[in-house]
């Protein structure tokens, strides 16, 4: 295809349709240029990237930005997130997220679907006996997708990406509020291993027993916090998840330096714990072979 010649022209007026050509077939040319530009601004693409991609038939790519994008994305954040931490990878994320569905797709639409236009019709041009058959079979291909196509094919997508999400986001959701009722026993568990430091500093022995430990009545999920000797036993109940719910989570005293005492959260302590709830369920301090001073 030779650039601004009348053919052209009718090329890309068929391909894109006359509503639009005005403002696509000027833009084409422009692309066409050695060495053009190849920004320019699409709002409806700024709007609604993956409706406009699908009404322009661009089909493979209204697929790709729908699905393969979000995935690959998130599993470049599960890297960043593990190099450089939760924040900073949350933060990257959406940045990136955000700047590629409202900066970068709108920017370079008009490109992507002058591409997409020339692979056409140089596909159709391939045995194509004159230039006005050419036309015809462009103008024969539409230039739109049908309106019946595109919610076909919203619908089937949205009821698919609902699945996704919530296959995901319900399982992660339930953790995340097992996790929040954990950790209202540790918060409760705080004054009573001050008391065990306490009587430790003065003795030199860990308690048997802590009289003073106070009632759980308040506690929505927690049913008792109890000690023997030393060790602090937090009992789930109430209120909390049934995959908690009768469940203990120990907290372990140590001694390390000079007197200062340590605590080993759950499975931290060893073969010592007196836990039996899943490691998924506690925070990451539970979980490994670390300690938490006091």
């Amino acid at each position: 295809m030779d650039a601004n010649s009348s053919q052209n022209e009718q090329l890309y007026r068929a391909a894109v349709g006359e509503g639009k050509a005005d403002y696509y077939v000027p833009l084409f040319y422009r692309f066409d240029q050695p060495g053009g530009s190849r920004v320019s601004w699409n709002w409806p693409s700024f709007f609604v990237t993956f409706l406009w991609l699908l009404y322009r038939r661009m089909y493979a790519l209204a697929f790709g930005y729908l699905i393969v994008w979000p995935i690959a994305l998130a599993i470049v954040f599960g890297v960043v997130v593990m190099l450089l931490g939760e924040v900073v990878g949350a933060l990257l994320y959406w940045l990136v997220a955000l700047g590629a569905a409202f900066v970068v797709a709108p920017m370079f639409a008009n490109a992507v679907y002058h591409w997409q236009i020339r692979k056409r019709i140089d596909k159709l041009s391939a045995d194509a006996p004159s230039h006005a058959a050419l036309v015809e079979r462009v103008i024969g291909q539409g230039s739109t997708a049908n309106v019946a196509v595109i919610i076909g094919v919203v619908a089937t997508c949205g009821v698919s990406l609902v699945g996704i999400l919530a296959a995901i986001a319900i399982p992660a959701y339930q953790d995340y509020t097992i996790r929040a009722q954990v950790t209202e026993g540790l918060a409760l568990a705080g004054p009573v291993k001050a008391s065990i430091a306490g009587a430790y500093a003065t003795t030199g022995q860990w308690p048997t027993q802590l009289q003073g430990i106070g009632s759980q009545d308040a506690a929505r999920y927690v049913t008792s916090i109890d000690v023997s000797d030393g060790v602090i036993l937090i009992s789930y109940g109430k209120a909390a998840n049934r995959l908690i719910a009768g469940h203990t989570l120990s907290l372990h005293p140590g001694v390390q330096g000079e007197q200062i005492v340590e605590w080993a959260c759950g499975y931290a302590a060893g073969e010592a714990a007196q836990t039996d709830i899943a490691p998924k369920y506690l925070p990451s301090v539970c979980r490994a072979p670390q300690t938490e001073r006091l």
